[in-house]
């Protein structure tokens, strides 16, 4: 009887310990901050990030204007791809926003820098008259560069 008893107790004892719920903390999700910098001779009147899933992430419910040589921040963003958009020109009846035709996987803090430069293009037709155009890149602080696409937002 005595063996049975021991037996008893140590099953017992056994499907308690194996019912122990054991609780371990979760592993916080690491979050990025995303920089605009504006290295241009140009306002920037809005910037914004888009996900993949047409989500929009903004720091406000209003514009986020970047004046030039300043730098603005977006922080608490996931490990996701997204695409920079940003708004240079906005008039009462439109706005007319660049933004990156590719996403952008952001994995770490990253800046991105808006530079403007000027190039020449020279017609075929008449090839000594020459026009200054405007021209703007976006590139990341290791170099990586971006091809712009244009999106005109009617108000």
């Amino acid at each position: 009887m005595k063996k049975f008893l021991t037996i008893m107790l140590i099953a017992i004892t056994a499907v308690m310990l194996s019912s122990c719920i054991i609780v371990t903390k979760e592993t916080p999700v690491p979050t990025y901050t995303m920089y605009f910098s504006n290295d241009t001779k140009s306002h920037v009147y809005d910037w914004f990030l888009k996900d993949k899933d047409d989500n929009n992430y903004t720091i406000s419910d209003e514009y986020c204007e970047v004046p030039t040589k300043t730098t603005s921040a977006m922080s608490g963003l996931y490990e996701k791809y997204y695409q920079v958009w940003f708004c240079l020109y906005s008039s009462r009846n439109e706005d007319v926003y660049l933004y990156t035709n590719t996403f952008v996987l952001l994995d770490e803090d990253t800046i991105f820098h808006l530079s403007d430069k000027s190039f020449t293009s020279r017609s075929v037709i008449n090839a000594d008259n020459s026009d200054s155009e405007k021209h703007y890149v976006l590139r990341t602080s290791d170099g990586q560069e971006f091809e712009l696409e244009t999106f005109i937002k009617e108000k």
